[in-house]
This record gives C-alpha cells, structure tokens and sequence, in this order.
C-alpha cells in the first residue's frame, strides 16, 4: 500500500470513527463543490520502435517522453441518502506538459547500411487527463460550521497524449525532423479521497480535499500508461 493510500486511509478512519457530537449538523441533503488544485507528480515512458522506409532501406526512431503535474479543475455534487451517507458524481480535469528526445538511426542517400544516428528534442508535448468520478461519501459534522468527509468510487479516465509518431527525412541529407499526433483512450479507475469544509453560513462556504485516483491505460503506441495520481485543492462549498 502506498504512502499516499495509507495516509487517506488514516483520515478516513479518523473521520469514521469520530465519536465527539457536533453542535448542529451543517451538511444539507444536496452539496455542490467546485476546487482548484493540482495533479502532483510526473511520469516518463517509451513509445514503440517506428520503422519507415527512406533511401530504399528504413529509418529507426525511438522515443522517451514524460509528462509532469498540471493545474486541476473538479467540479461534484451528490444528495445525501441514508443518514450521513450520499451519493454523488464528479468530473475533474487536468493538464500537464512534458519533453520528449527523439533518437533515430537515418540511412545514407550514397552508401548502403551507413546510418547516422540523428537525436532530437521535442518540447511540450501536451498530456490531458479528464475523469468521471462516482462518489460515495460519508460526512462527519465537526463542529457546528466544519463538516469532515471520506468518499470512494470508481473513476472513468480518458487521457489524451501527444507523441512523436515519426520523423521526416529532407531529401538528399541524413538529417530528422520529428513528426508528432495526438492518441486518446479510456479506462475505468478508482478514486479515493477526503474533504474537510468550513460553512460561512447553513448555504455557502469553502473548503480543501486531498483524492488519489489511480487507471492505467493502453494507447495505440505506449500500453500501460499510467494515469491519476495524488490530487490537492480546494474551493467553493455550496449546501442545498
């Protein structure tokens, strides 16, 4: 189990098994959140070997890439159901940038088997990450203005990546220009988080949460590509 994993796991068995009373209950029975935050972290992968004809033999390139932490949008609501238990749906969205070095082995438009191998930078190269989030959740009232909840659920991810999917070879000359195209895919996660908010008043208020959400998905050229990762943010908290 990770550190990440282990320490929401803790808050919710602190939220859970809270015994103090609070002095009113400030949850309502429908709640609208909005958060700003960030998707930490960075990933790197390899796309496959890409093998093109040039010169009557073939050019062979392969690539290393990676994509780093990026602004957060996340937008939820759910009711409540059962007591302090409810139900609710999320959509989050996040976007990232990362380089990616290109290497390939270029043959000669003179000689037979004589490639030069050509080595290229290819700066931010965009990733994006959106996610459907279910979410149930149990709510905790703190005090009378703070409420402290724990939510799980499964996440749909699509992410969509650019990548380096060839190079063009100038006539006559043993030099590479990298060619890039964009690939998405779907997959279905997990989502694991806590929320604590802070109500103004019985409506309206503000509040931060911490969510790990976790997929691996297989584009057409880079399979298990992990997606997700430890969230942090915070917003506007609305009570109906």
């Amino acid at each position: 189990m990770t550190k990440t994993k282990s320490v929401l796991l803790l808050a919710a068995a602190l939220i859970l098994g809270s015994g103090a009373p609070a002095a009113a209950q400030t949850t309502k029975n429908i709640f609208l959140d909005v958060n700003f935050g960030v998707q930490a972290g960075s990933r790197s992968f390899d796309s496959g070997q890409i093998v093109q004809p040039a010169y009557d033999e073939t050019v062979i390139t392969t690539s290393t890439q990676e994509y780093k932490s990026g602004p957060l949008f996340d937008i939820s609501g759910g009711v409540r159901v059962w007591r302090d238990l409810s139900i609710g749906l999320g959509f989050s969205r996040t976007t990232g940038k990362g380089d990616g070095t290109v290497t390939s082995a270029v043959p000669s438009p003179l000689f037979h088997d004589r490639r030069v191998t050509v080595t290229n930078t290819v700066a931010d190269l965009k990733h994006t990450e959106t996610a459907v989030n279910i979410l149930v959740g149990w709510t905790v009232p703190v005090t009378d203005k703070i409420d402290a909840s724990f939510s799980f659920g499964p996440s749909f991810l699509n992410a969509k990546q650019e990548l380096v999917n060839g190079v063009t070879v100038p006539a006559g000359t043993q030099g590479a220009t990298p060619t890039v195209a964009e690939e998405s895919e779907g997959v279905t996660g997990y989502n694991v988080g806590a929320d604590i908010s802070y109500l103004v008043n019985p409506r309206y208020g503000f509040g931060g949460f911490v969510r790990y959400v976790g997929g691996t998905v297989d584009l057409p050229s880079v399979p298990d590509l992990k997606l997700g990762g430890f969230q942090v943010g915070g917003g506007l908290r609305l009570r109906f």
